[in-house]
């Protein structure tokens, strides 16, 4: 499927569109489409294209994810938290320790510093 037309159905899906959203739910495990869905995200120009397919790529099997971990956690650090918070779910999903440590120093330690330090304490 061409790449246009998967960016018109994550802005359906977007919207709510029942179609869209099986059509996604029934690829997770589509290599080409995770592949297709990566590059929308990083490269389109729909903020809601961009958002949902995060979403999406949260959803997909564990080594599609494991695979992509590098690219993923480039994402993280794309200024768009609608794209960043379905990507940390991504990468949770594969347990990415990596992620675990930019979540804690990134997002919890300048706001809540002695919490973070304990975070790594307990986890890292």
């Amino acid at each position: 499927m061409p790449t246009d037309e998967i960016e018109n159905m994550l802005i359906q899906s977007v919207h709510s569109d029942k179609a869209a959203d099986r059509f996604f739910l029934e690829h997770t495990s589509s290599e080409e489409l995770f592949g297709a869905l990566l590059n929308i995200v990083e490269t389109s120009e729909s903020g809601d294209a961009r958002m949902e397919g995060a979403y999406w790529i949260s959803k997909f099997d564990e080594a599609l994810l494991a695979q992509a971990e590098e690219r993923l956690l480039v994402l993280m650090d794309c200024g768009w938290d609608s794209v960043a918070v379905h990507i940390m779910i991504a990468l949770s999903r594969i347990k990415s320790r990596a992620a675990l440590t930019k979540i804690i120093d990134q997002r919890i330690r300048p706001h809540l510093y002695w919490e973070s330090v304990a975070l790594c304490n307990y986890l890292l």
